[in-house]
């Protein structure tokens, strides 16, 4: 079963997928396809996101949020995501390869790779994002 919380503040949304270990559904895959429909109907109100997507431990105390994973997508978002733009980190495709939980069990990480390349495009500047206009 895969968990999701999302922490909202100022203009700011802290979403976290925490994935079980029993069944493999595919998490990140999932995340991203989820983030391209929210993507897309916030761009219909004239809303356009920025973001960072990663693959760490976080910790989460109520409403309290820290530890490495949360750190590394606040540097994406506010070093790489200034573009108005979802940016996904090499480290959560690099994951893909070597920690089968994000996979779903029912596809090779070949696969699930071939997925998320139809959600997502690579810039100019090498920075992988989300892309919700390709994906439609």
């Amino acid at each position: 079963m895969t968990v999701t919380r999302s922490i909202a503040f100022s203009d700011s949304v802290i979403r976290i997928r925490f994935f079980d270990t029993d069944f493999s559904t595919g998490a990140l895959f999932h995340e991203i396809l989820n983030l391209v429909h929210v993507q897309g109907e916030m761009a219909g109100e004239d809303v356009l996101l920025m973001g960072g997507v990663t693959i760490g431990e976080v910790h989460l105390d109520g409403d309290m949020v820290f530890g490495p994973g949360f750190n590394r997508a606040y540097d994406l978002e506010s070093q790489f995501a200034v573009s108005r733009r979802i940016v996904i980190g090499q480290e959560a495709f690099d994951a893909l390869r070597t920690d089968r939980r994000l996979i779903s069990e029912n596809h090779t990480a070949e696969e699930d790779i071939a997925y998320i390349r139809r959600l997502v495009t690579r810039s100019d500047d090498g920075i992988w994002f989300v892309d919700y206009l390709a994906a439609m």
